[in-house]
């Protein structure tokens, strides 16, 4: 990951480097290459400036590129020219009415020259949703199973807490990758699946130890916070990275298998043919 910043930063384009990024053979500049918006700011400032100069020997058309899946954002003007030393003035505006159906929104337009050159703007922004316990999905297999009713092996503290499912949930604390709790799935089909489990944690404690039916437990780096939420469970450790973790079942019975490496609460754990659903 990027590590020399203060906090790490995984973009493509690492916020306040100060530099054009991606390097193109273009003089053209935009002053703010990422935006983000919180969801206060969606509220009460959904429009912010973007400007974009060029040298004073510098003139051409453009373009402002964006993809259709975007629509939650528009750009304005669309087109128009560039002139050097006349600053461009963008406006970058958020639709919070089509921002409805997750927490976090990120996408991205080109101001696009005609020789195919572009300087790229990406837009973040995080909303009020919160995401239903069990999400639904037209057209996706998902069988979920409560973290506190485990098929076999160790049974851990159970926990009330009126925003889990059921209003209980497990502390999941104890000797790091001992004693795992196991929960048994039955997949419908031969194919591909994914584990997620919903967790919360106290800052920093952000894995378990994971595995599936016969496989050793290895460490599984999450994102977790103070407050429920799904989270994609992979065996990471080499990166260290959130990730998806695609496993090739066959039809029948699988054993999926958690236990503690770092204190965390577990309300559910599904296992799903679509990751999609869960933000």
């Amino acid at each position: 990951g990027f590590r020399t910043a203060p906090q790490a930063d995984l973009g493509a384009i690492p916020r306040g480097s100060g530099r054009d990024l991606p390097i193109r053979p273009l003089p053209v500049r935009v002053d703010t290459p990422q935006l983000t918006f919180s969801p206060s700011e969606l509220r009460t400032q959904p429009s912010r400036p973007v400007t974009v100069t060029a040298p004073a020997d510098f003139s051409s058309p453009y373009r402002i590129a964006r993809n259709e899946v975007f629509d939650w954002f528009t750009v304005g003007p669309e087109s128009g020219d560039l002139r050097g030393g006349q600053p461009l003035a963008l406006t970058v505006t958020l639709h919070p009415e089509k921002m409805t159906a997750r927490r976090h929104y990120r996408g991205a337009f080109l101001v696009r020259l005609p020789n195919g050159l572009s300087r790229p703007v990406t837009v973040y922004a995080e909303t009020d949703y919160v995401q239903p316990v069990k999400p639904p999905a037209e057209g996706v297999w998902t069988q979920y199973l409560e973290a506190e009713a485990p098929s076999g092996g160790k049974a851990y503290p159970v926990v009330d807490d009126p925003a889990a499912s059921g209003g209980r949930a497990i502390a999941l604390t104890g000797p790091e990758a001992k004693e795992p709790a196991e929960y048994r799935f039955t997949t419908p089909r031969d194919g591909v699946y994914f584990v997620l489990i919903r967790l919360r944690g106290e800052p920093g404690h952000d894995s378990v130890s994971f595995g599936v039916d016969g496989a050793a437990l290895e460490r599984a780096q999450l994102r977790s916070s103070g407050t429920w939420s799904w989270c994609m469970v992979a065996q990471n450790r080499a990166m260290s990275l959130i990730c998806l973790q695609p496993l090739k079942l066959k039809a029948g019975e699988h054993t999926i298998k958690l236990a503690p490496r770092e204190n965390v609460h577990v309300d559910l754990v599904a296992l799903t043919d679509n990751p999609k659903p869960f933000e």
